[in-house]
């Protein structure tokens, strides 16, 4: 375009150049598409241990669903049943999910970015368990500063919103955790799974 516009080149030479300039830049890009041939990431051991942690969300799928119901029927229910249910929540969390979340950050975290030769795959997720445990300290002690009478009208809003925070942080996180367990594979199952 600049010999053109000198007048190096006649200004027809000139577009009909860059427009194959052009078409082979597209092309180019396009090998984007069809990619090179590329085989699933292995790691020995990978199929027994990712089917123990989907084992574990399944154990807890339920408990999670109840987050968001409950939430939804705060303002509806007797305050001692809240409290109640509030409780269970907080037990939940102190002893079943956190403990689950510290575990995964301590061993499987390490174990997956040193299979897929960086720690930036599991950078989101160390993000994602920062939330969750705000959320579930938080919780924890406002259900801890309840009175005896479980929560009263003013203290929905702000039991309602880390509910809702915790249940939308939890589903997002573990639906990464999934997304990255099922791009692994096990050395038994590489000969089964299809070239990317």
């Amino acid at each position: 375009m600049v010999a053109a516009a000198l007048g190096f080149v006649p200004v027809v030479a000139g577009a009909l150049f860059q427009e194959l300039i052009d078409v082979i830049a597209i092309l180019n890009a396009l090998r984007a598409l069809t990619g090179a041939e590329r085989r699933p990431t292995t790691l020995p051991g990978w199929a027994k241990r990712r089917a123990t942690l989907y084992a574990d969300h399944a154990a807890m799928a339920e408990a999670i669903a109840e987050i968001r119901r409950l939430a939804d029927a705060l303002d509806r229910l007797p305050p001692a049943d809240a409290q109640a249910r509030l409780e269970a929540l907080r037990r939940f969390l102190v002893e079943e999910l956190v403990p689950h979340e510290i575990e995964e950050d301590r061993t499987v975290y390490p174990e997956l970015a040193a299979a897929l030769g960086s720690d930036d795959v599991t950078a989101a997720l160390h993000r994602t368990h920062a939330e969750i445990f705000h959320l579930a300290r938080t919780l924890d002690q406002l259900v801890g500063d309840l009175g005896p009478a479980g929560p009263e009208p003013a203290d929905w809003l702000d039991l309602r919103r880390l509910l809702y925070g915790l249940d939308a942080i939890l589903r997002l996180h573990w639906a990464q955790e999934e997304e990255l367990y099922d791009s692994l594979v096990d050395e038994a199952e590489r000969e089964l799974a299809p070239a990317a």
